[in-house]
């Protein structure tokens, strides 16, 4: 599947709206065994989950979205899908840099390099970690689920992160997302998957990563507070790096300004 639209004649933006790039496909989810690992499923040995397209077809797919101007965001989750995705893009001879990998919740022991090399950005949701807690061990194996969710691997890399939240199958709240990538949801009690400690981040760097990170994402400038950006702020009613990593989720957004306008209160 590759989503996109045909863009010869019509406008990349309207308003607030700019169309930037197109999304492909490299594997299914985690969940439901479709993620494509490089060895099989722990908990279901026959398989290794699912590729969308065949590499090369993915990398026709990268090469025609490049000569379309446009940036490509590669769904990848699993390790063999997040592989075969760097490996499209790197048919485009160096002109990596901008393209993204969406989710990235599963890698292989050099993949942390090769995207921090190609300049791709790891377009990620820390509430999936807890989210799948529960079970993501079953699936991946003790061993293994040490390179999930590798958010502090990735960043000590250089990889560029952009965060989000995957809604409308998770909460939209940034603030959950936030308080996942501080806490890896160890704040609930349950009992974390080996390794998982490890991966969290300062408040002040998921911060960045769901600010900076989502505009560099996009191309766009902005993502901080500064003379001569764009005015795009959010106004919260209390300090999140002055609280509890676990009151994190209780952040109440007060109001948004867009653009340099007044957009509306709660």
């Amino acid at each position: 599947v590759a989503l996109g639209v045909e863009l010869e004649g019509v406008r990349r933006a309207v308003g607030l709206l700019r169309v930037v790039g197109r999304k492909l496909y490299a594997d299914g989810a985690l969940g439901s065994h479709g993620a494509a690992l490089r060895a099989p499923y722990t908990d279901r040995p026959a398989t290794r989950g699912l590729l969308i397209h065949e590499p090369a077809a993915l990398a026709a797919h990268v090469r025609a979205a490049a000569r379309d101007r446009l940036r490509v965001a590669i769904h990848a989750i699993g390790d063999r899908a997040v592989e075969v995705a760097l490996d499209a893009l790197g048919t485009l001879a160096g002109e990596t840099d901008g393209h993204r990998l969406e989710h990235v919740q599963v890698i292989g022991a050099n993949d942390a390099q090769r995207l921090a090399a190609a300049g791709v950005t790891a377009s990620m949701q820390p509430i999936h970690a807890t989210s799948d807690a529960a079970w993501v061990e079953t699936r991946l194996g003790a061993d293994r689920v040490s390179y999930a969710y590798a958010w502090r691997t990735l960043h000590r890399a250089g990889v560029p992160l952009a965060f989000g939240s995957d809604a409308p199958v998770e909460a939209e709240s940034p603030w959950l997302g936030l308080q996942a990538a501080v806490t890896r949801g160890e704040e609930s009690g349950r009992p974390a998957p080996g390794g998982w400690s490890a991966e969290r981040l300062s408040v002040e760097e998921a911060l960045a990563a769901y600010t900076r990170g989502p505009a560099r994402a996009v191309g766009a400038a902005g993502g901080v507070i500064a003379v001569g950006q764009p005015a795009d702020l959010t106004v919260v009613d209390r300090d999140p790096c002055a609280i509890a990593a676990d009151q994190l989720n209780a952040v109440q957004v007060l109001g948004t300004v867009v653009a340099g306008r007044w957009r509306g209160t709660r």
